[in-house]
């Protein structure tokens, strides 16, 4: 399958590349697999209106390879799961957002709950001393309806489970990067704090590694309510089949509410590419380059 698709993109990209020549050039014909490989007789050029810039099928060409490569990844299943958030409910707006008291605790449809962990509506948990949506106190621009919160409890946590088995391919292969991300806060001076844990386990159920984002502090946040953006980037381990994603708020400053806030939870993963599909790739932006060049002479 890769040997078919890197065939078409390169007779698509060397089409392309004369598509653009004067009608005064030589034809640069496109030679067939087999005679690249074997050193045989190139197969005959494109079409005479190709040679003579047909500008209709410059402006084919212009968007042909980044639809081919489009049309690559949608015809590949597990690439649909690439690039994408894997994280179920990530921003606790599944469920009905509550104000804070614990008849709304594990209200987190996708999420396993410990203690109270809870969504609060942003609107009811706001004029109570909850965070308020921004611009009125830090957080995400895009914040939805609800944030996570610990609830009433000393500790509580959300976990979920995901199954890594459509990238197996890509970590045999060249690698998997991630990203985990999410918006991490708390209330006022108080220490109560919110972290996620990304843990990865083998097929056999053996931990390979974990990795932790956040908390953010209250010195973090100059003391005041509110929610602040963390990244954390890597290689996903290779024999990697299952990741747990575990959300933990912990109150540590005085009251009753567990103020550790979160929003907007990610993670991604990406295929680390082939150097030969990389090249691929950068050879056919190189063509649309002087296909353009070409034509603007």
């Amino acid at each position: 399958m890769v040997s078919s698709w890197r065939g078409h993109l390169g007779r698509l990209a060397c089409g392309c590349w004369n598509a653009g020549r004067a009608a005064s050039d030589a034809a640069a014909p496109c030679p067939s697999p087999a005679s690249r490989r074997r050193g045989g007789v190139a197969v005959p050029g494109p079409s005479q209106a190709h040679r003579r810039g047909n500008p209709m099928s410059i402006l084919s060409c212009k968007y042909a390879l980044p639809l081919a490569l489009s049309a690559l990844l949608v015809s590949n299943p597990a690439a649909a799961q690439f690039n994408t958030n894997l994280i179920v409910n990530a921003g606790a707006e599944a469920g009905l957002g509550g104000d804070g008291s614990s008849d709304f605790a594990g209200n987190l449809p996708g999420w396993d709950v410990t203690g109270e962990m809870m969504g609060i509506a942003y609107a009811l948990g706001c004029p109570a001393g909850y965070p308020c949506t921004a611009p009125t106190d830090p957080g995400p621009a895009a914040s939805g309806l609800n944030h996570f919160a610990g609830g009433n409890v000393a500790q509580s946590t959300a976990s979920q489970t995901l199954n890594l088995s459509f990238a197996s391919a890509s970590l045999a292969g060249n690698g998997v990067s991630f990203a985990l991300s999410g918006w991490l806060g708390g209330y006022s001076s108080q220490s109560d704090d919110m972290s996620l844990a990304l843990t990865w386990f083998n097929p056999l159920g053996t931990v390979l590694g974990t990795t932790t984002l956040g908390p953010v502090t209250a010195a973090d946040r100059g003391n005041a309510t509110g929610l602040l953006f963390r990244e954390v980037t890597g290689l996903v381990p290779t024999g990697a089949l299952t990741a747990r994603l575990t959300l933990t708020a912990t109150r540590i400053g005085g009251g009753s509410s567990n103020d550790g806030y979160a929003d907007n939870l990610s993670l991604v993963l990406t295929p680390v590419p082939e150097p030969s599909t990389l090249g691929l790739f950068c050879a056919g932006l190189l063509g649309l380059a002087g296909v353009a060049r070409l034509r603007r002479g």
